[in-house]
């Protein structure tokens, strides 16, 4: 790739991209951890746990996959543009199911599509 100056966007969207990971994943490991202390014998319906963990291990895979964007925004990988933004839709329909809980994730999330759009970022991606 030639050398383009990173505009002051991609740090934006990196520090984004860490927020909204850090929200995943302390929001997943509080659903497993809340999720996994329950029972079907002190109240909690064995339906519920299930869902309450799957979700859980959800939000932890999110994390991670948003740390993996950040180190390719950083390095200006293609894949991190394209994953960065598939992520932040599917963040945004998963985020209506556990809204208004999600709204600061959700806005964040409109954030990052909002500057994945930006001309000089998609240039910088080569995805004019």
């Amino acid at each position: 790739m030639d050398t383009i100056e990173r505009p002051s966007e991609i740090m934006i969207l990196i520090i984004m991209e860490i927020l909204g990971g850090v929200f995943s994943l302390v929001e997943g490991l509080l659903n497993i951890t809340t999720f996994g202390s329950m029972t079907p014998i002190n109240g909690g319906s064995s339906t519920l746990i299930i869902i309450g963990k799957s979700l859980g291990v959800i939000l932890v895979l999110t994390a991670i996959v948003s740390f993996l964007i950040v180190y390719g925004l950083q390095k200006r990988f293609i894949w991190a543009w394209i994953v960065a933004r598939y992520l932040s839709i599917f963040n945004l329909v998963f985020g209506i199911f556990s809204f208004p809980a999600s709204l600061f994730s959700m806005i964040i999330d409109l954030l990052i599509i909002y500057y994945l759009s930006r001309p000089q970022v998609k240039d910088y991606f080569g995805r004019s």
